[in-house]
């Protein structure tokens, strides 16, 4: 072989080995981008979750910060904790913490207003009760006061939750609705005191609201001790809803007028039946009083009769040895103790005495004065 052909073969195999030589370098164009795009993922996934850690730092710390509460004046608070009352807070317990998994409500202790405007009241207008021609009994609201009359009104019973432990526990967790309940113990405690009260004293008000707030009260206390838990309420005070146009209790509308007819005429009616009471009152102490005197006198009279059967009993005793030693003697003092006796018989006697014949062989006359007015001095004996 020639010089010639060599740096031709030499040219083939290098352009033959070349390709041999180059083929690990082919992918890098491909291999380069590749690099690149998972160095931007990586440092966007580190990105991300440097902004999830902060943001779940930024959480906790903003949960921990919402965790953290007071309790407010005119409140109270409760924890609990899956649905089991753990801790009761009250204003002045300084901070507190919840966890995630706990819950806290609250009441509120401020007082509240409770209307009964329909309860007693045939509509919710004040002229409602004037325009009214006919009551319902089944819709209308009325109240009968002991008298057998009809009645209407209306008023507002302040209240409030208890503060105290056991009493905001019943209020929250331990009675449905208090409310209603409070509702229809002041509708009871009203029926009993109007009940029984004239109707004039409930229209003039006549310790009417105060008496409603006692009965309320009492019965709040009956129902806490018959049912064993505490209702969580206290009742303030019992005011009347004030109206320009209409008395607040009042009259039936249609029946005003012989409403007060029938007033008058009870008033009549009480007032002779007054003056009657007081007129028998009098003749009953007339009575008394010479039922009194009557037996003053007999009284005395009995002492007067007793003190001298004594005297004579005495005096007879003294003259038995005289009478038992002369015959003579003992004639002159049965003469003497007859004479004595008839003279006192007929003088106390106003009326006729029948006397029998005395034995013996001579009669004796006696002269009976019939009728005869008792002498001054032996009245009041």
């Amino acid at each position: 072989m020639s010089q010639d052909e060599h740096p031709v073969q030499d040219d083939r195999r290098r352009t033959e080995a070349e390709p041999e030589e180059l083929a690990p370098e082919a992918p890098r164009p491909v291999a380069e981008p590749e690099a690149a795009g998972s160095q931007a993922l990586a440092g966007a996934l580190r990105s991300a979750f440097l902004f999830l850690r902060f943001a779940i730092v930024a959480l906790i710390v903003v949960y921990l910060l919402t965790g953290l509460f007071t309790v407010k004046p005119a409140e109270v608070r409760f924890k609990l904790r899956f649905g089991q009352l753990v801790k009761v807070m009250r204003p002045g317990d300084g901070v507190q913490f919840r966890w995630p998994w706990e819950q806290v409500t609250a009441i509120s202790t401020e007082e509240k207003a409770l209307d009964l405007k329909d309860d007693f009241w045939p509509g919710t207008e004040e002229g409602g009760v004037r325009e009214l021609v006919s009551l319902d009994m089944r819709r209308h609201g009325y109240l009968i006061t002991g008298d057998m009359n009809i009645i209407h009104m209306k008023y507002t019973a302040r209240y409030r939750a208890r503060d105290d432990v056991d009493g905001a526990v019943a209020y929250a967790f331990a009675v449905d609705e208090p409310e209603e309940v409070l509702r229809q113990i002041l509708r009871s405690a009203t029926c009993k005191v109007v009940g029984s009260m004239h109707v004039m004293d409930v229209i003039k008000r006549q310790d009417l609201f105060s008496r409603i707030e006692r009965a309320a009260r009492q019965a709040l206390a009956d129902f806490e001790r018959r049912s064993g838990v505490p209702l969580g309420l206290e009742l303030s005070t019992i005011v009347p809803i004030e109206m320009e146009k209409v008395k607040n209790p009042t009259e039936p509308g249609a029946v005003s007028d012989a409403f007060f007819k029938a007033q008058d005429a009870a008033s009549l009616y009480d007032e002779l039946k007054q003056e009657g009471q007081t007129e028998a009152k009098k003749i009953l102490n007339d009575a008394e009083a010479t039922k009194a005197e009557i037996l003053s006198e007999a009284k005395s009279y009995k002492e007067h009769l007793a003190r001298s059967a004594r005297a004579d009993a005495q005096m007879l005793d003294r003259l038995l040895p005289l009478c038992e030693g002369s015959p003579t003697v003992r004639r002159i003092l049965v003469q003497w103790f007859y004479a004595r006796a008839v003279e006192e018989l007929m003088t106390n006697s106003p009326g006729a005495m029948i006397l029998r014949r005395a034995d013996g062989a001579g009669s004796h006359e006696i002269r009976i004065e019939l009728n005869r007015q008792v002498p001054e001095r032996q009245q009041g004996k």
